[in-house]
Parts: C-alpha cells; sequence; structure tokens
C-alpha cells in the first residue's frame, strides 16, 4: 500500500503575492502552508563552478493522490527547502489518481 511508503513529513508552502510597480510577484514572507507525508528520492547531482561553487540537486518527490501542489509552489523536508521544478504530474490508475510525482530542485552555494 502506497501509503506505508510515505514516511516522510512534508510541508508544502505557497507564496503569497505583492504588487511592486508594475508586476505581481510571489511573496514568501506571507507563505501559506500545508503539511502532508510523501517519499523523497535523489535523481541527479552537479557541482557548479562559475567563479562560485555551487551544488545543483535534483530530487522527486512523491505525494498521495489529490494533494494540491503547484510548480510555483516550495516544499520543506527535514529542515531543508526545495523548489519545485516544473509542473507535478499525476500518475493515474483505472481507480483514479494514485499519487502525484513532484521534481524537486535544491541549489547550494
Amino acid at each position: 500500500m502506497l501509503s506505508n511508503l510515505l514516511v516522510r513529513d512534508v510541508t508544502i508552502l505557497r507564496p503569497g503575492t505583492i504588487t511592486d510597480r508594475t508586476d505581481t510577484v510571489a511573496d514568501w514572507s506571507t507563505a501559506t502552508s500545508t503539511h502532508t507525508n510523501g517519499w523523497l528520492a535523489q535523481r541527479s547531482a552537479a557541482e557548479v563552478l562559475d567563479n562560485r561553487t555551487a551544488g545543483v540537486t535534483g530530487w522527486t518527490l512523491v505525494l498521495p493522490g489529490g494533494t494540491d501542489v503547484r510548480r510555483t509552489d516550495r516544499v520543506t523536508i527535514d529542515a531543508v527547502t526545495y523548489e519545485v521544478d516544473g509542473d507535478p504530474n499525476p500518475a493515474w490508475t483505472p481507480r483514479g489518481e494514485h499519487h502525484v510525482e513532484v521534481s524537486l530542485r535544491r541549489v547550494d552555494g
């Protein structure tokens, strides 16, 4: 059963918005949070050396079917914050939405 594998505490952060002179932009100081469980697996890692040392890692997060997560959200797991990288992908079975796969990115440096 999928719920037995979703053992990580996950917080989905959704930004509020503010309007500067001409544009509406994300306001993380007014973010709302939603808690759920998930499974996290690393899928890639790279070191960037352009006048700095930075690590970029790619992750896949699996969430329960029906979870409201968007490409503009961030996710916190074990006090580490990741950016959602692209549109979440719902996975379907004949019975309905089984789970949601979310690509995440973490940049350090």
